[in-house]
């Protein structure tokens, strides 16, 4: 985030003591990214559909909070075998 906003030089994100909220120019660019996040499905699709594989790749986007506290408890109960 830091250096798509000195990229484009344009805050993104209002950080706080307990996140972030986006800023009208990040909610824009969250959107878009959305539509090419949904493009490249669509496409990813279609080219694995004539070459008959599937994807196992699972894409997960959180806060760095999240990522360090949340995930590892969330993917190991995933990752265990049902009883």
């Amino acid at each position: 985030m830091a250096k798509a906003e000195r990229d484009w030089q344009v805050p993104l994100v209002i950080r706080g003591p307990r996140g972030a909220t986006l800023t009208a120019a990040g909610a824009l660019l969250a959107s878009h990214a959305r539509t090419v996040e949904e493009a490249s499905g669509r496409a990813e699709a279609e080219l694995a559909a004539p070459l008959g594989h599937l994807s196992l790749r699972l894409r997960i986007g959180t806060f760095q909070a999240a990522a360090l506290h949340l995930l590892p408890p969330a993917l190991t109960t995933a990752h265990r075998p049902a009883t």
